[in-house]
């Protein structure tokens, strides 16, 4: 991907203070004069309590569930909806699985845009959130994600509606969003051995490294992190392509996980561009499996204090599985992003060995009862 804006030549440039939420990297930004925003951005690193001793690892935790939707979807919205403001557009469509829906319908609120969202076996919080701000919703009945896209792309063209795909591959504002978060890990001298990263397309690792690219290129940091791409095992064309050594990404014939934002069967160009990256960066991609990533979700919550969604706390799973097979060594200083909140999706602490409460009378001997 070519970059959009052209870069500062010196690093007391990049940083604008006073602007709101990403927007304090408006020099590296989209040039806008209408610059939509809702204090997205400037999430925290978090210490890992717990599991980073347990595996060995310096682990920290980028909380990107603390943005306004609760996912890291609000980046790529905030910029999206900055330019289609200043081309004076009426009505967007797009299509998703939650996060990006509400993102998106947010940020068109924000802007005086009518949102028309066809969304893809959404959770009952995604799909009340994305209706929440008055976006037109339509779930599709269908087996295959990259169908609902295909329907966004003929409304678009039959309604003229526009379009904000959220890959990367076909439109660069979503990687200007999602480059942010180099951004603010270099602002806060964070240069980690490894950054571990949710991929469905790619379009977030892409992101990412694209601002670590610029960040070199101008001379402010002399070392990109390795990038660690993961995958659930249920979904993983991105996976099966690295393992295999090959520069092309065939489509999973399925996709089957409780990581349902990551569930897309055919990244199409930008998982090719992902594998540039990450082989780029000298990292590698992983796949896990549903069982260790429920496992994860929960001591993510219960021993570091982060409620994720499951496709949120995969970058955990991945990082535990990199150090099972040798990819991350012990001490190594491991950067994990969390890309999407508990509340958004609870599928992970549902089911068998979930936490419970527990039913009392409304009496001081039934506590008892239940502490003996």
């Amino acid at each position: 991907m070519k970059p959009v804006v052209d870069l500062p030549g010196e690093e007391g440039l990049i940083v604008r203070e006073g602007e709101p939420g990403i927007w304090r990297y408006a020099s590296v930004l989209p040039p806008v004069k209408m610059r939509v925003s809702h204090r997205e951005g400037l999430t925290p690193v978090l210490e890992s309590k717990r599991i980073g001793d347990e595996i060995s690892v310096d682990l920290t935790y980028k909380d990107e569930t603390r943005n306004p939707t609760g996912s890291f979807k609000d980046r790529a919205g905030a910029v999206m909806l900055s330019v289609a403001s200043e081309r004076s557009v009426s009505q967007i469509t797009t299509a998703s699985s939650g996060n990006a829906a509400g993102a998106i319908a947010l940020y068109s609120l924000l802007s005086d845009v009518e949102a028309n969202i066809f969304m893809y076996k959404p959770s009952q919080q995604k799909l009340s959130q994305t209706l929440s701000y008055g976006a037109n919703v339509y779930i599709v009945d269908t087996p295959d994600e990259g169908t609902v896209l295909s329907l966004a792309e003929k409304a678009s063209s039959e309604l003229g509606w526009t379009l904000l795909n959220t890959t990367a591959a076909t439109n660069p504002m979503v990687s200007e969003g999602y480059k942010t978060v180099s951004y603010e890990l270099w602002e806060e001298e964070r240069s980690p051995d490894w950054i571990s990263i949710p991929v469905s397309s790619g379009s977030l690792l892409l992101g990412v490294h694209r601002g670590f690219s610029e960040l070199e290129r101008i001379g402010c940091m002399n070392k990109i992190p390795k990038l660690l791409g993961v995958q659930s095992s249920g979904v993983q064309p991105i996976v099966e392509a690295f393992d295999r050594g090959r520069d092309f990404v065939e489509p999973s014939k399925r996709a089957d996980s409780i990581a349902t934002a990551l569930s897309l069967e055919n990244p199409g160009t930008s998982g090719v561009e992902t594998l540039r990256s990450i082989r780029s960066s000298g990292g590698a991609m992983v796949a896990v499996e549903d069982d260790s990533l429920i496992e994860t979700t929960r001591n993510l919550a219960a021993k570091d204090g982060i409620y994720s969604e499951p496709s949120g706390a995969i970058s955990l799973a991945g990082t535990i599985e990199a150090i099972e097979a040798g990819i991350i060594e012990e001490g190594d200083s491991v950067l994990c992003l969390i890309t999407g909140g508990g509340l958004k999706d609870p599928s992970g602490f549902e089911g068998e060995g979930s936490p419970s409460a527990r039913v009392i009378d409304n009496s001081l001997s039934s506590i008892k009862e239940r502490l003996e």
